[in-house]
């Protein structure tokens, strides 16, 4: 056999395996692809100027509409359907939900069931494990279960609010990628960065870029690290500047006793003109540092009507 007879025997070779390779692929998309199903509809109608092959589907006083893909139902006031297309325009009090524990709720809907991706519009809400997504845009993948918000978004859970510009959900791990104008707030901390990754179950967050954390008696910046709020422990690598209350009161105190002074005068310990606070000011621990090594403390505080406080005389005048 020469080499043209070889090259054709070939050539009849690679061409029938991929005809096999297409029938089967062709079976195989077929059997994975799904038919979005009317569940109930109060009503059903057709447009064709306006929705060629869509079929109107909308709601009445006893009925909703309701379809079906999957694991996953859409409530709506009305819902055009495009069979051909495997495809879903809804809108009016939308309402989704997927499995056991996520919901979705927005105004307007599309959804095509090839690529099971979705956009939803106006006022957003994504609720899953207990978190809530609040947003005006939102994309969701039901393949790689991702969510994107792209023109700003809000988390709300148990414990944090958390805000950014964009921001990515993977619904499995539980977990957020956000990005731009980061921000966290709770009742313990104020956390802003440019970029952080932040897992809602344990807390813990990653930074990636600037960011300042911000407590009741500390500041901390840094360009990357890892804080876990629930133990207390924050791993801050890059450029990191940690500032607290305790190193300043520390910091003063020092200042103070380099002078070698025998009496030290406190003037007015609250912190607002008129305020009984002075039992919570930070000059009291500085007074207890200096205690130590100072002999006569006198303070003046008008609040006080004792003739001591922390073992120091207190004056008038």
């Amino acid at each position: 056999m020469d080499q043209t007879e070889n090259k054709q025997s070939f050539d009849k070779k690679f061409i029938l395996i991929n005809i096999i390779f297409l029938i089967f692929f062709s079976i195989n998309y077929s059997q994975e692809i799904k038919q979005i199903e009317i569940i109930s509809a109060g009503s059903f109608d057709r447009n064709e100027a306006l929705y060629p092959d869509g079929n109107i589907l909308k709601k009445d006083r006893d009925v909703n509409v309701h379809l079906r893909h999957e694991d996953l139902d859409i409530y709506s006031n009305t819902s055009i359907f495009f069979q051909k297309e495997n495809s879903v325009i809804s809108y009016g009090k939308v309402k989704l939900i997927q499995g056991d524990t996520l919901q979705l709720f927005c105004d307007s809907l599309n959804y095509d069931g090839k690529t099971k991706q979705m956009f939803a519009f106006g006022k957003v809400r994504l609720i899953n494990s207990g978190m809530t997504l609040e947003t005006n845009k939102l994309k969701l993948d039901r393949i790689i279960d991702e969510a994107y918000f792209f023109n700003g978004g809000k988390i709300i859970d148990k414990e944090s609010t958390i805000s950014s510009i964009n921001g990515k959900y993977l619904i499995d791990k539980n977990k957020y990628e956000f990005e731009r104008n980061v921000k966290v707030l709770n009742d313990s901390r104020i956390i802003e960065s440019k970029k952080m990754h932040y897992y809602i179950e344990s807390e813990k967050s990653y930074f990636f870029d600037e960011t300042i954390i911000t407590g009741d008696d500390y500041k901390i910046n840094c360009d990357a690290g890892f804080y876990d709020p629930i133990e207390l422990i924050g791993i801050f690598n890059k450029n990191a500047i940690i500032e607290s209350n305790e190193k300043r009161k520390l910091f003063i105190a020092d200042k103070i006793l380099e002078l070698k002074p025998k009496t030290i005068g406190i003037y007015s310990l609250a912190m607002k003109s008129n305020s009984d606070n002075y039992r919570e000011s930070a000059i009291i621990d500085v007074i207890k540092i200096l205690r130590k090594n100072i002999n006569e403390i006198l303070i003046y505080e008008p609040m006080i009507k004792s003739e001591e406080f922390l073992n120091c005389r207190v004056v008038s005048n």
